[in-house]
């Protein structure tokens, strides 16, 4: 089963409210110190000289066999992305305990869309960390 996210912007860290029951939230949050709001808001020509990278889409497939077993957990996931907001990496930080949600995890890290972070009205790259929660009860 496919569900689709609903996008839900916080100041820094960007969450995903998934908007079916069953489903869990995916957070995301820049990974080390490599935040460029101070420096984008010196000398920038643009309107708006720094933006937080952002999530457009995700997809949380909520694996049938981990459902019966009722199987739940938070998985940290690392992602690279590319100045065009595409991942050209993903790797697990934290397990949930059980394989099927990791590799659920990846996918979902790996199989959505992003904006990219903007500093200095550019569109970088960076690594981030998705937070991806598998409970029943959502």
């Amino acid at each position: 089963m496919k569900i689709r996210a609903a996008l839900l912007t916080i100041p820094v860290t960007l969450a995903i409210a998934v908007a079916s029951a069953g489903a869990a939230p995916i957070t995301m949050m820049p990974l080390g110190a490599t935040h460029h709001e101070q420096i984008a808001a010196l000398g920038s020509t643009c309107a708006v000289p720094y933006v937080p990278a952002k999530v457009k889409a995700a997809f949380l497939d909520y694996p049938t066999i981990a459902e019966e077993m009722h199987a739940e957990g938070t998985a940290k996931v690392g992602i690279s992305l590319s100045e065009d907001g595409k991942v050209s990496r993903a790797w697990p930080i934290q397990s949930t305990g059980n394989a099927i949600l990791d590799r659920a995890a990846l996918e979902a890290a790996k199989d959505g869309s992003y904006d990219p972070e903007r500093s200095q009205c550019q569109a970088v790259g960076g690594d981030y960390q998705l937070e991806v929660n598998f409970s029943l009860d959502q």
